[in-house]
C-alpha cells in the first residue's frame, strides 16, 4: 500500500491479496487531516483496470504542477511480480 496526503486528507492506494497474482486496486480517503484514529472511506478503483496493469501498488509520486502553480500530481509507482522469474 501507498499512502499520501492532498488537500487535507491522508489517501491510501492500495489493492486485494491473492498471492503474487494482481488485483483490483483500491484508493482510501481518511475522514480528516491524521491518520490516528482515521475512518477510511473507498473511493473504489481509479485505474479502471481489473488487474491493476499487472501490478502492485508500492509508492505514489507526489511532484509540483507547472501548469497549475502550488497544485501537486500523483502517479502510480507499481511492482510488476513475475511469480516463475523473480
Amino acid at each position: 500500500m501507498a499512502i499520501f496526503h492532498r488537500n487535507n486528507h491522508y489517501y491510501m492506494m492500495t489493492s486485494h491479496l491473492t498471492g503474487y497474482n494482481p488485483n483490483l486496486a483500491e484508493l482510501l480517503m481518511n475522514d480528516g487531516n491524521y491518520l490516528s484514529g482515521a475512518k477510511w472511506i473507498s473511493l473504489g478503483n481509479p485505474t479502471h483496470s481489473r488487474r491493476t496493469f499487472n501490478s502492485q501498488c508500492a509508492f505514489v509520486l507526489s511532484f509540483p504542477s507547472r501548469k497549475y502553480p502550488g497544485d501537486l500530481f500523483h502517479i502510480y509507482m507499481g511492482d510488476r511480480w513475475n511469480f516463475t522469474h523473480l
